[in-house]
């Protein structure tokens, strides 16, 4: 079960969380709000169909959008990543991103297979080891310890498919939004990772989204519902 966290803020961030809770409340029993909030974060972009099925080359730039590399990760590769992987190809910069911190890993014969469909057991080890956790953490059956950790986060929630399906662009939406709630290894919130922050009831304040850029206290106004709506639209 995913552990919740209570958030310690200053009395404007708290008065701007309590005019937010009944949204993010209903953001989280409603996939279109939940897109939205993912997109705001720049996990995933609005050019993705949500039928679609994800790659593994897209989801090495999703991993990397979901840490502090999003700010580097368009940059191009002096050298083949893989022989699959050149380095003028798109997502190279992420793959050797995901490779080299170990969200991700190759196959024998020194290629990463870029083009194929990805399955949600792949997906569960790259979002457990942005939270923090690494082969050390699981000991004998390491995909079954980490499928096991990933079932015991909720990290799956609202996604209802066995580890071995492939993942669609809405699988995606939900469990980038499960990963932002999650605590990490040492015990925190991974959205605090990013500079976001969760509501009392532990779900992803969007106000800490849209306006992470900005300090200070912040001016909600009355209709604030239509206006969220407005800026995750």
């Amino acid at each position: 079960m995913r552990s919740k966290i209570g958030i310690t803020v200053t009395m404007a961030t708290a008065a701007l969380i309590t005019v937010a809770a009944p949204f993010t409340a209903y953001a989280t029993s409603n996939l279109e709000l939940r897109r939205k909030v993912i997109i705001s974060s720049g996990i995933l972009t609005n050019s993705l169909t949500a039928s679609e099925f994800v790659t593994r080359g897209e989801f090495a730039q999703m991993l990397v959008n979901a840490t502090s590399y999003k700010s580097v990760s368009t940059q191009a590769c002096t050298t083949a990543v893989f022989a699959d992987v050149p380095a003028d190809m798109n997502y190279a910069y992420a793959i050797k991103i995901a490779v080299e911190n170990g969200w991700m890993t190759g196959y024998l014969g020194g290629v990463f297979r870029p083009d194929n469909q990805i399955t949600l057991q792949e997906a569960a080890r790259g979002l457990l080891a942005l939270l923090g956790y690494t082969n050390d953490d699981f000991t004998g059956d390491q995909l079954g310890g980490r499928w096991s950790k990933f079932q015991y986060l909720d990290l799956g929630e609202d996604v209802g498919k066995q580890a071995n399906e492939l993942i669609n662009v809405t699988d995606c939406i939900n469990l980038f939004y499960n990963l932002l709630r999650t605590e990490t290894i040492s015990g925190k919130a991974y959205c605090t990772t990013l500079g976001y922050e969760l509501t009392s009831d532990g779900e992803v304040n969007p106000l800490t989204i849209i306006d992470n850029s900005l300090k200070g206290p912040k001016v909600v106004p009355k209709n604030y519902s239509s206006t969220i709506m407005y800026l995750l639209t």
